[in-house]
């Protein structure tokens, strides 16, 4: 894993306040970490028009949920 994955792998550990090692990451935390990478690039834009210049953003919650919530939400656990 390259240093962003791992930030964003300890990032998902505390959310879901569990402690994945990278060799140990369930298969939904892998999917998450590789949606956060793809997209970094983007930075939220849904659609752009070079004519006109015209830029669509996303919404922050629409945007995390698809990309990492709906991934981890089974590996979360409660905090005590």
């Amino acid at each position: 894993m390259t240093e962003l994955e791992l930030e964003y792998l300890e990032w998902l550990n505390d959310i879901c306040n569990t402690d994945y090692a990278e060799s140990e990451a369930p298969a939904g935390f892998k999917i998450a970490i590789r949606n956060l990478v793809k997209e970094t690039n983007s930075v939220g834009i849904s659609s752009k028009s070079i004519q006109d210049m015209s830029i669509t953003y996303l919404q922050g919650d629409d945007r995390m949920n698809s990309l990492v919530y709906s991934h981890i939400y089974p590996y979360q656990k409660m905090k005590w």
